[in-house]
């Protein structure tokens, strides 16, 4: 949280317990403490196809997208103790 908003970030549901509503519990409970502390304003990072259809029903609007990149063969470094 930093003054007067708060970035919601991190929240993923283990495939097993997928469908029953857990990241919608989550969510919530986030809000709740948002609310708490007194935030003005609360944002999601979200992916696409997995949390933004559960927030978009929660009442959360897509405000700016976002990409992110990667350095080439980055996943190979990190396989090969080379970074």
């Amino acid at each position: 949280m930093f003054s007067g908003w708060a970035l919601l970030w991190g929240g993923e549901t283990h495939a097993d317990y997928r469908g029953q509503g857990f990241y919608h519990k989550m969510v919530r409970h986030r809000l709740w403490y948002a609310y708490r502390y007194h935030c003005d304003f609360v944002a999601v990072y979200a992916t696409r196809g997995t949390s933004q259809p559960i927030l978009a029903d929660m009442g959360f609007s897509v405000v700016e997208t976002i990409d992110i990149y990667r350095p080439p063969n980055w996943q190979n470094a990190r396989n090969n103790n080379t970074i």
